[in-house]
Parts: C-alpha cells; structure tokens; sequence
C-alpha cells in the first residue's frame, strides 16, 4: 500500500512540473534581429527592436523577400529602464519579444555618454539576450541603423553583425562583443572600449554602414573616440590584430604592402628604483602583396630587411598614435594597470590610487619585429619585369 501511495504521489509531480509549462508559441513570438538605444529629448530611454517577420523571409537569394515586403519591421518605445521600455513594445507589438537570435546592441553616442550602465544590467541580468551580441556606438541615432540596406543581407541587423565580424579581416576597427565589454570593465584600471559604427549613402543613395574605428568608455560612460590609426594601434598592442594590410613609403611616393598573416604581444611592466616602465613587444609575419618601386630589387640580400625595418616603423607609429591618444583621454585602454596588478600586487597598493596620472607619465618603450615570409608569384616589381622584356625584344 506505501509503495502504491509513493508511485501515485510521483506520477502527480510529473504532472506538475512538465517541461513545456512556459511554452510560447512560435507564432506569439516576436524574433528580435538587433536592438538599438537612444536617449530622447526628455531624458528617457529609447529602446528599438528590429523584428523578423517570418512569413516575408524566404530561403533564395540574399535579395529575395517572400510575400514582397520588408522582412523585419521595428518597434521602438520610452522608458526610465530598458525593461521598461521593452514591455511597452511588447504591449504595441502583441507579441512576446524573443532576444535568442538577436545579434547586435547599437548605443547612441547621447546615451552612451550619459552612461550605459543600467543599459547592460538588463542585457547581461535577463536569461534571454545573447551576450555574444556585437555591442557598438553610433554618433548619432541608433535606431537609424537598423533601417540601412544590405544586398548581401536580408536582415539589417545581421548584415550589421556581419560588418562588425568583417572588420577583423583590416583591424580597422574593434570588434568588441557585450561579453567582452563586461570582462574589460572588470579588470582593475582597464577602461573598456566598443565598436563604433557609421551611416554612409552609396551611389544609389542608399544607406549602408561601415565600422570604422572604437569608441572609448571610462567605466560606463563614453569619453571619447579612436580613429582607424589608433585603433589598429591599440589592437596591435593587446595582440587582437587579425589581419590587414600595412603598407610603408620605401622611395618618393611609392610604397609597399604587406598582408598580415599572424600577429603577437607581450606587454611587460618592470619595476626599479627609477619608477614603472612599460615595454611593449610586437611580432608581425607576413607576405609582401605589392611593391610600386620599380628600382628595388628584391634578389638584394639588404632588400627584405630594409622593407621589413620600414614596415615596422609603421606598425610602430599606429602603436604610438593609440597611446598617445589615450594618454589624451586619460584612458587606460592597453590594460597597462592590470598588468602592473599581477606582477607586483604589493607595489600595485600604492599606485592604484593615482594609477590615471602614472599612465599618463610612464616611459613606454615599443618594439616592432617585422618578419616577411613569401614575396607573392613575382619576386621584382611589375614595372622592371615589363622593362626587362621591353630591352630584350
């Protein structure tokens, strides 16, 4: 009889605790492709959601819309809080909103330098959100992004996630995902940075986006901006650089490219009787992908290291451009502090406190190491083989 009590009592709990109890339809779900905040004229935050239509995407072309609309719409709704807001959207849209898919957050400059702090409380506290959501700041709206056209994309905001992706291939600008961000705001002294992404029209008069460049926070506000330069200054420095193409003046205005094939960094804080220094080693292999010298005969034993010396020079100088402009900002995007905290914690105690103006004054010393391996399918340039054949006929 106790056995019998015990498999009826289970078989109830069953009852009671099955898997799809908070099951929502697919058809009573709005699939979130990005999300876009702006701060409105009144203080409020203005929170847009892109939402798929399904019934308008169709499997084809890149181009191709079933049903002939749009295949997304966007709602966008006020509210002291994004949660706030977000519910608000869900009352006009008469859907649950669904964040599984959603592949970028786009922050208006005005927010982001009002602060983004409960921002990303909400994206990184809800279950729903992807933290590995790209995370950018636009000089203007945000929302105006999620309206731009791609041929290569049916969705804005995935054909958006794909510019951020894309932008490794050059490191011309950073590629910093909401995860991301959360892990730099955490380190000690580390003043994180986003992507920063622009509207520009084409010859149709369409509008595209380009990501170009980084936006600069202290803690939870932006102060600032890195151009593409600095950018890649920064990225060479904190070993993200993927990529590109670094290109050197070797005779009048001519000059030569490399393809960047592999890229490391070692940043080392060294404490003596004199202070902290920060030395920073950088080593670069790649191809040789043009040479516009039509005198530079690569057969010369001195001609690679003289291209490779000269290359560095370049990588050296976007390096200085970064630090220089953080300097300027009094923003400690290198992470230098955090590396100072691991190596020598009991001195860290003493500089943690006027860390911002030692990052301003400590000596840096930069050492690039350029290393070419492959000089493509012709070893001179273009113009001497074309001479060489003109002389010989």
């Amino acid at each position: 009889m106790k056995r019998a009590l015990i498999v009826i009592l289970t078989a109830m709990l069953f009852l009671f605790t099955a898997g799809c109890w908070n099951m929502v339809e697919l058809e009573k779900r709005a699939i979130v492709s990005g999300v876009a905040i702006d701060r409105s004229e009144d203080g409020l935050l203005e929170v847009s959601a892109q939402i798929i239509k399904p019934g308008e995407v169709k499997s084809g072309t890149s181009g191709e819309k079933g049903g002939g609309g749009p295949p997304v719409m966007v709602f966008s709704a006020r509210g002291s809080t994004v949660f706030e807001a977000i519910r608000g959207m869900a009352s006009e849209s008469g859907r649950k909103l669904f964040w599984g898919h959603s592949q970028v957050l786009i922050i208006g400059e005005e927010a982001a330098r009002h602060g983004i702090e409960n921002i990303l409380d909400f994206f990184n506290r809800d279950a729903e959100p992807r933290r590995r959501a790209f995370m950018a700041v636009t000089p203007g709206r945000a929302v105006d992004l999620l309206y731009a056209d791609f041929n290569m994309a049916k969705i804005p905001a995935f054909g958006i996630a794909d510019v951020i992706e894309d932008s490794r291939v050059n490191s011309r600008a950073a590629a910093v995902r909401i995860q991301d961000y959360a892990r730099d705001i955490s380190e000690y002294s580390n003043q994180p940075v986003t992507t920063r992404l622009t509207i520009y029209e084409d010859r149709q008069g369409k509008k595209g986006v380009r990501a170009s460049g980084a936006a600069v926070f202290r803690e939870f506000r932006m102060i600032g901006s890195l151009d593409e330069e600095e950018t890649r200054g920064l990225l060479w420095v904190t070993g993200r650089v993927e990529g590109g193409i670094v290109s050197a003046p070797v005779e009048d205005e001519r000059r030569v490219a490399m393809e960047v094939l592999k890229a490391d960094s070692k940043i080392t804080p060294e404490i003596d009787s004199k202070g902290i220094k920060i030395k920073i080693q950088v080593d670069v292999v790649g191809n040789i992908g043009e040479v516009q010298d039509k005198n530079l005969d690569i057969n010369d034993p001195r001609a690679i290291p003289g291209l490779e010396l000269k290359l560095s020079d370049t990588v050296t100088r976007e390096i200085w451009a970064a630090i220089n402009r953080a300097r300027d900002l009094d923003a400690d995007i290198f992470s230098f502090g955090e590396k100072v905290r691991r190596k020598y914690p009991r001195q860290w105690r003493e500089y943690s406190s006027r860390w911002d103006i030692l990052f301003r004054t400590t000596p840096v010393e930069v050492s690039v190491n350029v290393v070419l391996k492959r000089t493509g399918k012709i070893i001179n340039p273009v113009h001497a083989v074309i001479s060489c054949n003109t002389v010989e006929r």
